[in-house]
């Protein structure tokens, strides 16, 4: 039997043993390296410039003045709910609220209305705007032509060709247009509230020209004073129109407490407006009342 010297494998163990641990040590500072230059890369990412420093605060900023908006926000609302309203206060938020429900719902839907207010210089809703104010005229009472219908000729006139001197009296012909004065006589159904309680019997008639821009339909009913549900009472009056021995012209709904021009009474117009009775026989009574004079009410939706 041969005996084997031990000796050459324990040196092979030994040597193997020394590489396993030398590579040992280089995968660790190899690792060690690889963490540290990792490191130092993310290190220098999160480096910031100075025009990024000046964009980061200034989005704090921003974020900071959005926070305090939204706590002014929370307090104001936190303070209106902790408000007690009168009845008057609680009329005028329900109206503002009727008043922005109808701009909301009318804002792309309607390009608005436009009538005019007779017998007064203004347009009395609070939703409806002036144009231009200015007195009633019409053609002259005893003419058989001329324009039959009331128009509101406004204070100051506007003129284009100028040929002075009233040229529809020559053979040439043409037609005319004269001021217009109520006439009540007997007949006066209006209050006297705007004329510093005097009558208006022969005072020249004003009139109004109003702009209702969330509204689009105009509506005059005669014989009514209130408007159907669902619309917007204008404002309401007596129907007015030309003498019935007079040549014709049309209704127009007179403010119940009319205004006139400052001019005061002048018996020298050529149109005249009386107040309208109605009268039985095709128009149906008892549901009216023979010879009573009729109201009217001008409405909007």
């Amino acid at each position: 039997m041969v005996k084997i010297n031990p000796e050459p494998f324990r040196v092979v163990n030994i040597v193997a043993i020394l590489i396993s641990l030398v590579g040992l040590v280089a995968v660790i500072l190899l690792s060690s390296w690889t963490f540290y230059q990792s490191s130092k890369e993310n290190k220098n990412n999160w480096n910031f410039y100075p025009n990024d420093h000046k964009h980061f605060e200034k989005t704090i900023d921003d974020l900071r003045t959005q926070l305090k908006d939204i706590e002014d926000w929370r307090k104001t609302v936190d303070k209106a709910r902790n408000t007690s309203f009168n009845s008057d206060e609680h009329e005028h938020l329900s109206r503002l609220k009727r008043s922005v429900k109808e701009i909301v719902t009318h804002e792309y839907k309607s390009s608005g209305t436009i009538y005019t207010h007779w017998g007064s210089n203004s347009c009395p809703n609070s939703g409806a705007q002036l144009l231009y104010n200015g007195v009633v005229a019409a053609g002259y009472n005893g003419h058989t032509g001329g324009g039959a219908d009331y128009q509101c000729l406004p204070h100051k006139p506007q003129y284009g060709y100028k040929n002075p001197g009233a040229q529809y009296t020559t053979k040439l012909g043409g037609s005319s247009m004269y001021g217009t004065e109520y006439r009540g006589d007997s007949i006066y159904p209006f209050k006297n509230d705007n004329n510093d309680g005097k009558s208006l019997n022969q005072m020249d008639s004003v009139c109004a020209v109003c702009y209702v821009p969330v509204r689009s339909i105009t509506l005059m009913i005669p014989a009514w004073r209130e408007c159907p549900t669902g619309w917007t009472l204008e404002y309401n009056g007596y129907l007015m129109a030309s003498h019935y021995k007079q040549h014709r012209s049309n209704f127009v709904c007179v403010d119940e407490m009319p205004e006139s021009k400052e001019s005061g009474e002048n018996t020298s117009g050529g149109s005249y407006l009386y107040p309208v009775e109605g009268i039985c026989g095709a128009i149906p009574c008892p549901h009216y009342s023979d010879g009573l004079e009729l109201t009217c009410v001008v409405c909007t939706k």
